[in-house]
């Protein structure tokens, strides 16, 4: 899901929560959000899972 209608200053991070959910963790102003959903312009969402495969690998092996 990408999310338009609140659009992010500053992405901060994004993740996937669950099997059906993403958040992205972002700065509008001088304050920190949290939105649910991919906000346009953050990683792909195949970027996204790259990174939680290899953190769940590197947990598993150290």
């Amino acid at each position: 899901m990408i999310n338009m209608s609140n659009p992010c200053t500053e992405i901060l991070e994004q993740r996937i929560i669950d099997d059906n959910s993403t958040q992205s963790i972002c700065k509008q102003g001088n304050r920190i959000i949290v939105i649910e959903g991919i906000c346009k312009g953050g990683k792909p969402l195949g970027e996204l899972l790259l990174e939680i495969a290899t953190d769940r690998i590197n947990k598993k092996f150290y």
